[in-house]
């Protein structure tokens, strides 16, 4: 069954503020969604670098400080030692 009272004119001026709210939702629910990706932005993946690591390896405690790293004792790390230079081995004898 069809409604026996179609007119349009009539029924867009009774819908008009229930469709300026709607449009106003969305509108207010955009603002909020471009302000939440601004701000993530804003905010950044700045890297915070902790006061004390833990090595993998030894799973010691390294602690830093504005100088340089060093370890739970106060001492830096170890370098590695440098390689040897040695002469090319086997050849011609030339």
């Amino acid at each position: 069954m069809s409604a026996p009272d179609t007119d349009l004119k009539k029924q867009k001026k009774d819908h008009r503020p229930a469709i300026w709210g709607m449009r106003s939702v969305v509108i207010f629910a955009a603002v909020l969604l471009v302000l939440l990706v601004g701000w993530v932005v804003l905010r950044g993946n700045e890297p915070v670098t902790p006061d004390q690591r833990i090595d993998a390896s030894t799973g010691q405690v390294i602690e830093e400080n504005g100088s340089g790293a060093q370890d739970a004792a106060g001492t830096p790390p170890a370098s590695p030692a440098p390689e040897a230079e040695t002469a090319p081995q086997g050849g011609t004898g030339q």
